[in-house]
């Protein structure tokens, strides 16, 4: 694993925490949503994360959640995650 898929993988972990993938996916960890997908022919995709084409990640994320694209999914996230941050510690 290459020090950049440490770092992503950690900003994931934080972005996409259990309780915003309850809300807006069919999953409960974004781990369930990463091994679920499938490549053309029904193989699971065992590949790097940052190695996987975005337009295969595009439908499953279309088909799996309540977005439109891998992209649109990150700004919810971050911006929930944000203000997460920004909410004092209760």
């Amino acid at each position: 694993m290459k020090v950049e898929d440490v770092t992503f993988n950690k900003q994931i972990v934080n972005m996409f925490t259990n309780p915003f993938m309850k809300k807006y996916t069919n999953f409960t960890t974004f781990y369930e949503l990463r091994t679920s997908l499938t490549y053309p022919g029904s193989f699971p995709y065992v590949g790097a994360f940052t190695d996987l084409p975005l337009d295969i990640w595009n439908i499953h994320i279309d088909e799996n959640t309540n977005f439109d694209s891998w992209e649109n999914m990150q700004e919810v996230a971050l911006k929930e995650y944000e203000e997460q941050k920004q909410e004092p510690s209760k």
